[in-house]
């Protein structure tokens, strides 16, 4: 397996080009596809990111 299942709250921010303050925002929004995996740990799976960000992009364009 060469990709990753899942990222991190600091790899989420890199993919996304966003500050790390943002990615946790994010990542504890309820439409948002994030995974807590511990106490102190949520990751995003990769494939559910894509989903929620295709979703994203055609709400915007209806919206538009």
């Amino acid at each position: 397996m060469s990709q990753k299942l899942v990222l991190t709250t600091h790899e989420l921010a890199e993919v996304l080009g966003i500050c790390r303050p943002s990615a946790y925002e994010l990542m504890n929004r309820d439409d948002f596809p994030s995974v807590q995996i511990s106490p102190r740990r949520k990751v995003v799976p990769y494939d559910a990111l894509e989903t929620w960000l295709a979703q994203q992009a055609a709400h915007g364009a209806k919206t538009k």
